[in-house]
């Protein structure tokens, strides 16, 4: 994408950016532009494993790519996307923009990472499986952390500038390795389902006399009804109630074969109060009778 100035001053230099017009190397792979007057260097390259964050410190910056898709970043927000996924476009800032653009390459970031980071689990492969495993751009919510991140950037002594720029630059990275994506917590949300239905299985199994409903078990495992049919099936690979018939009919086998207890014992057993919706359940699913079952096994 390239900057795409205007007239009105919104491309000066903001009084609260350094006199910065070019890269700035900070670490091994990471390099600092300001905008926009850096905006057209900052956009050259197409790497896959190039991670760019664009922090608006004031006003509003939008993205526009040719398709006529865009999104715009407001104060305090970041905009991170891999270089690979930008589209031909245009970057246009407000009137009142002023911001800046972090470039992280991924691969030089995980052989050569700046050795305050070591033992924080932000490593260039999970920038990337958080980041740059998807094409579009990743929105992060203004909040008082990244302002304090961005302060560091802005209106500091001359000759304490670039070590301010570097602390700023590892905590950008740092945050970026804690934040949740919504890939992130909808895994999570799915994990928490999982586990549940895990736990909705054990219970069943393990009560195969007592009949529950499923409105039962949703209040019992705080989970929406649909939505817990539809997780139990894509777990087990069939319905609740087709799951558990093979329990209870397996059960029912076993007990025929390998006990003396009489059919409506072993209705009960497995939860069917009535012997006769039992005898013909079993007949259905075993094509005999539990007593010709018995017989022959």
């Amino acid at each position: 994408m390239e900057h795409k100035p205007c007239s009105c001053g919104c491309c000066r230099e903001s009084s609260l950016a350094p006199h910065e017009t070019k890269a700035v190397d900070l670490f091994a792979g990471v390099q600092l532009f300001y905008l926009p007057e850096a905006a057209v260097a900052a956009a050259e390259g197409k790497e896959d494993a190039v991670l760019r964050v664009y922090a608006c410190r004031r006003g509003s910056l939008s993205f526009e790519a040719a398709d006529g898709h865009g999104r715009t970043v407001h104060a305090g927000e970041l905009a991170v996307w891999k270089e690979a996924g930008f589209q031909e476009g245009t970057i246009t800032p407000d009137d009142g923009f002023c911001g800046l653009l972090v470039r992280f390459d991924l691969k030089t970031l995980t052989g050569q990472p700046p050795e305050s980071l070591s033992g924080a689990d932000v490593t260039g492969e999970r920038l990337y499986d958080l980041y740059c495993a998807r094409d579009d751009m990743t929105l992060l919510p203004a909040d008082a952390q990244t302002d304090a991140i961005l302060d560091m950037f802005y209106a500091k002594p001359a000759r304490m500038a670039r070590a301010w720029q570097r602390l700023g630059a590892q905590a950008l990275l740092l945050q970026l390795g804690a934040t949740q994506t919504d890939g992130d917590r909808e895994q999570e949300e799915l994990s928490e389902q999982v586990r549940a239905v895990h736990a909705v299985h054990a219970y069943l199994t393990q009560h195969l006399q007592t009949r529950v409903t499923i409105e039962e078990l949703s209040r019992q495992y705080l989970m929406n009804p649909t939505t817990l049919k539809q997780v139990f099936k894509s777990v087990y690979g069939s319905s609740l109630a087709a799951h558990m018939k093979e329990h209870r009919m397996g059960r029912a086998a076993q007990l025929l074969r390998e006990t003396d207890e009489s059919v409506a014992e072993i209705a009960r057993a497995v939860g069917y109060e009535s012997q006769s919706k039992f005898t013909a359940a079993f007949k259905d699913y075993f094509g005999a009778l539990p007593k010709e079952y018995r017989k022959n096994h």
